[in-house]
């Protein structure tokens, strides 16, 4: 019985041996050959995954996720004289013609004013306010091209004519031409340093010029758009907060984190300041606090596909790898083609 009893010990010993290794348990022989490789491997797509941070997430610009109309320029200045009809009058001299011109422009009788006007200049030729009438007209027609003409005829005869000045700006910033309206509306500033629409308008030229620069890559540039922004307009959290966005991009981490928090102090409810100031964080490998930044940024705007794609990539670092895979999912339905890059991460 005693020899039975041995030889079934040692066939259990055998059969539970052989499936050891199967069940995850390992001999320390088995353990010196196995672990560096594992030890390696974590460490490889460590490095992987921080790469990924370094090159794939990126800032976020207020300036290209503000729907455009919210990014016009000011209304043209009210040109000067005063509409005294309260009918159809009859003019006689360039005066009379220049006065008929506001009154149809009040009217919104544009071709009718635009004749009135160009009747006043030619009985007048060095008539300033009758060109600036004009250039308004065709600025409220949309023909900027045409208005730019009339300004720059009004500016000829007046040089100090801040509101021709300033109206040329706007025209200039109406079509894109935002280093041209800069120069147009410094001159308006410089006749008027205290009008406050002047270095609002000013502020939105400087503020597109450093989204143009963004969009060709021209970082530092970018910057100091964004910096003359701010000090024109230092009320507005946007021109802060690509300001940071700058900063981030040029590897300012720790200036832009500081303005960030700012912006956040003035907005709580700026979700684009949670997720940039997430990316800051990760990019310096503060990743709890990347982690805290990104899921703020969610809760105020939960189909932002940027913050799950962040949120994922800084859990995958700590490895947790679930969470990582559930906002996976999320960003499958938000957005596929950057659901395919984390793909490549969470499932190497």
């Amino acid at each position: 019985m005693i020899r039975v009893r041995w030889l079934w010990l040692i066939c259990l010993i055998f059969v539970f041996g052989s499936f050891f290794p199967l069940l995850g348990f390992a001999s320390k022989g088995d353990n010196e050959i196995i672990e560096p490789f594992e030890e390696d491997r974590y460490n490889d797509r460590l490095e992987i995954l921080k790469e990924a941070i370094r090159l794939t997430l990126d800032f976020s610009l207020a300036y290209l996720d503000l729907e455009l109309d919210r990014l016009r320029f000011g209304e043209y200045s009210e040109p000067p004289g005063e509409v005294r009809y309260t009918e159809e009058p009859k003019a006689k001299n360039a005066k009379e013609y220049y006065e008929l011109g506001l009154y149809y422009m009040k009217q919104n009788s544009y071709s009718k004013a635009i004749d009135a006007f160009k009747q006043a200049i030619k009985l007048k030729p060095d008539y300033p306010e009758a060109f600036n009438g004009l250039g308004l007209v065709y600025g409220s027609l949309g023909s900027y091209e045409d208005a730019i003409k009339a300004f720059k005829s009004a500016i000829r005869l007046k040089g100090d004519y801040k509101e021709a000045y300033y109206n040329l700006g706007l025209s200039y910033g109406k079509l894109g031409r935002y280093e041209e309206a800069v120069k147009a509306f410094e001159r308006a500033l410089e006749l008027s340093s205290e009008e406050e629409s002047i270095k609002v308008n000013l502020a939105l030229a400087y503020y597109k010029i450093g989204g143009f620069y963004w969009e060709l890559a021209k970082y530092k540039k970018s910057l100091e758009a964004f910096k003359k922004a701010v000090e024109l307009d230092p009320n507005n959290v946007n021109f802060y907060h690509d300001l940071a966005c700058a900063y981030g991009k040029l590897g300012s981490y720790d200036e832009a984190i500081k303005i960030y928090k700012e912006v956040i102090k003035l907005n709580p409810e700026y979700a684009l300041a949670y997720y940039n100031l997430g990316v800051c964080y990760a990019k310096l490998e503060r990743y709890v606090e990347a982690l805290e930044a990104l899921e703020k940024a969610l809760k105020m705007r939960y189909d932002y596909a940027k913050s799950h794609y962040g949120i994922s990539l800084v859990y995958l670092i700590l490895g947790n790898n679930n969470y990582a895979f559930k906002h996976y999912k999320i960003l499958e339905k938000l957005d596929p083609d950057l659901a395919k890059e984390l793909f490549r991460y969470i499932f190497p």
